[in-house]
C-alpha cells in the first residue's frame, strides 16, 4: 500500500489524475482490510488520496479523508507533530474551495499552534499556513485580520531570502578574498558575477554593478558558454532592476543565442528564457517581437516530455496582453476566451 501510495503521488504530481486516483483508492482499500502496523504510512495514504480526490473536484470525499487522516494522526501524537499539522493544513486549504471557508481556519490556526512548538522561527510551512490564512480570513469578511497574517508571512519570506543572500555572499568575497590573483578567469567571474547577484538582491545596486562590471569585463573565449551565459543573464537582471529595459534585452538575447547555439536540449528551460525575453520586450514596448518569443516559449514547452500546460496558458494569457498593447483587440479577445475556456475546467 505504501509503495501505491508513493506512485499515485507521483502521478498527481505529473497531473495524470485517473492514475493517481486508481492507485490511491488500491492503497486505502488495502489498508481498510488490513489496518497496518505503521499508522503513520496509513495517515500519509489518506492524506495522498485526499489531495488526488481535491483535484478531480470530489471535495467531500477528499475532506472525509484528510479526516480520516487526522484521527490517525492524533492517536499517534494527542499534543500534536508535525504531520499531524500537515494534514491540519490539507483540511484548511480545502476549505479555500468551499462556500463555507469558517472551518478552516479552526484547522489553519490548531496546525499554527503546533508549528510555532516544532518549527523554527521562519519555516516554510509556517509561511504557507499565514497565507491561507489570509485567503480564509479575506473570504469570511475579516480583511484586516488576514492582512496580519500575509504580514508575518511576507516579513519571514523577507527575513529568510536576506539570510541566505548575506550567507551566500559572505560564502562569494571570502573566495575572492582566499583566493586572490590565484584565480583563473572562469573561477574570477563565477565569485564575481555570485557578489554580484547577491548584492542586487540585497538592493545594495552600487557594489552589485561593480561586481557586475568586472565580472563582464572577464568573459573571453577562454570562458566556457554555460558561465558566459549565466553572466550575461545576471547582466540582463541588473538593467531589468535598473528600469533599463533595452539592454536588458540585449543581454537577454545574449543568453538564449549561447543556449541554441550549444543546441541545448533542456526544452524546460528555453521555453522559460523565451517566455522571460517576451516579457521584457514588453516592458521595453516592443509588442511585435515579444510575440514572436511567446510563440516560441509555447511551442519549446510542448516539447518537453511533460508540457507544463499551466505555464502555457499563462504565456497565452501574455500574448493576448501583448496583443491589446497593439490594438489588436478582435486578436486579444479570441486568446482571453480560448485562456478562460481552459481555465474554467478548473475553476469551482
Amino acid at each position: 500500500a505504501n509503495i501505491l501510495t508513493n506512485i499515485a503521488n507521483t502521478y498527481l504530481f505529473l497531473g495524470d489524475y485517473d492514475k493517481a486516483t486508481v492507485l490511491g483508492e488500491r492503497a486505502v482499500k488495502i489498508f481498510e482490510k488490513t489496518p497496518p502496523k505503521n499508522k503513520h504510512e496509513q495517515a500519509q495514504t489518506y492524506s495522498t488520496f485526499g489531495n488526488i480526490l481535491v483535484w478531480t473536484k470530489h471535495i467531500e470525499e477528499a475532506k472525509e479523508n484528510f479526516l480520516t487522516a487526522v484521527e490517525i494522526l492524533r492517536t499517534l501524537a494527542p499534543d500534536g507533530s508535525i504531520e499531524l499539522a500537515r494534514a491540519y493544513i490539507d483540511l484548511g486549504q480545502l476549505y479555500t474551495l468551499v462556500e463555507d471557508p469558517a472551518p478552516g481556519i479552526t484547522y489553519l490556526l490548531a496546525a499554527l499552534n503546533m508549528q510555532e512548538k516544532l518549527l523554527p522561527k521562519n519555516h516554510q510551512d509556517k509561511i504557507i499556513v499565514c497565507e491561507l490564512l489570509n485567503e480564509l480570513y479575506t473570504k469570511v469578511g475579516k480583511p484586516e485580520v488576514g492582512k496580519n497574517f500575509l504580514d508575518r508571512a511576507r516579513k519571514a519570506m523577507q527575513e529568510n531570502l536576506e539570510h541566505e543572500l548575506k550567507e551566500t555572499l559572505a560564502m562569494a568575497l571570502d573566495a575572492i578574498e582566499l583566493r586572490g590573483y590565484k584565480m583563473s578567469p572562469e573561477e574570477f567571474i563565477v565569485h564575481y558575477r555570485g557578489a554580484a547577484n547577491s548584492y542586487r538582491l540585497l538592493n545594495e545596486l552600487e557594489q552589485a554593478e561593480k561586481f557586475l562590471s568586472a565580472a563582464l569585463d572577464k568573459i573571453d573565449e577562454t570562458i566556457s558558454a554555460k558561465e558566459v551565459a549565466l553572466t550575461y543573464a545576471e547582466a540582463s537582471r541588473f538593467c531589468e532592476t535598473q528600469k533599463n529595459f533595452e539592454d536588458a534585452v540585449t543581454y537577454s538575447k545574449k543568453v538564449l543565442s549561447i543556449e541554441q547555439s550549444n543546441a541545448s536540449n533542456d526544452f524546460g528551460k528555453l521555453s522559460t528564457d523565451f517566455m522571460n525575453l517576451a516579457e521584457l520586450c514588453c516592458k521595453a514596448q516592443k509588442f511585435e517581437e515579444a510575440l514572436a518569443y511567446f510563440d516560441n516559449s509555447i511551442q519549446f514547452q510542448l516539447k518537453c516530455s511533460y508540457p507544463d500546460f499551466d505555464f502555457v496558458k499563462r504565456v497565452q494569457k501574455s500574448v493576448g496582453i501583448a496583443l491589446r498593447e497593439l490594438k489588436r483587440y478582435d486578436e486579444a479577445r479570441k486568446v482571453f476566451e480560448k485562456v478562460l475556456a481552459e481555465w474554467s475546467v478548473f475553476l469551482p
